[in-house]
């Protein structure tokens, strides 16, 4: 590439062989004013303690890790977008949960919450921030079924009503079977699933994401009547 410019990340096939950011330009503050951006986004925490076959985070981030204090990306913006891979796996989440409360600015957890991690003292923490719309959740493999829905129910009963939404990954190891088992019992629990298919072109994934989470559908047909009208 021309210009003095380095290219690097994970859009690129050969990104491991591509050097990171220097330091100086990692933690410095952001030129939002050049895209007239009046959010500001960034990472407390970088890496994640979970090692799942379907995410990139582990091997290029390592193992959880603290980055940079909320002032480096934060001057009182209304809304911040909290970019970090799995902050509810630091030992220090509490005192993060602390410091995006104390901004009082409206807080988007773009990647998410453990729900396995979730414990009642996270849940007030995370009940005491701004929040932007949704705190969601995950549940993409079977075998974590108790710890998922453990926290689940925690940030259920520990946020106002409507507050939850859990990401059903389909089509990476699950059978159709177990999907809609996950979706059913998430429904038992009054909180939104939101399909996410692992295959976009897979013609049950489509169909199923559709009538999941398009809720005027979901709450009036039945998976079987929906799947044998359209599913062919």
């Amino acid at each position: 590439m021309g210009g003095g410019a380095i290219r690097g990340g994970t859009g690129w096939a050969d990104w491991k062989d591509l050097p990171d950011l220097p330091d100086e330009v990692e933690h410095c503050y952001p030129a939002y004013e050049m895209f007239g951006c009046e959010i500001a986004m960034g990472f407390l925490t970088r890496g994640c303690i979970r090692k799942c076959p379907f995410c990139i985070v582990s091997e290029k981030e390592g193992v959880i890790h603290h980055h940079a204090h909320l002032s480096e990306w934060w001057r009182g913006q209304k809304q911040i977008r909290l970019l970090d891979p799995n902050i509810t796996a630091h030992p220090d989440i509490l005192d993060y949960l602390d410091e995006l409360a104390a901004s009082r600015a409206q807080v988007n957890f773009t990647q998410g919450v453990d729900a396995r991690l979730i414990t009642p003292e996270i849940a007030i923490g995370i009940s005491k921030v701004r929040r932007y719309k949704q705190v969601h959740t995950a549940w993409d493999l079977m075998k974590d079924e108790e710890r998922c829905l453990r926290g689940v129910g925690i940030l259920r009963d520990t946020l106002p009503r409507g507050s939850v939404m859990v990401y059903v990954l389909i089509g990476f190891n699950t059978t159709p079977e177990e999907d809609l088992y996950r979706v059913e019992r998430l429904r038992e629990l009054n909180v939104d699933p939101f399909v996410m298919p692992f295959d976009k072109k897979n013609n049950y994934q489509k169909r199923f994401a559709r009538w999941c989470n398009f809720k005027a559908i979901f709450k009036t047909v039945a998976w079987q009547d929906y799947g044998n009208t359209f599913y062919n």
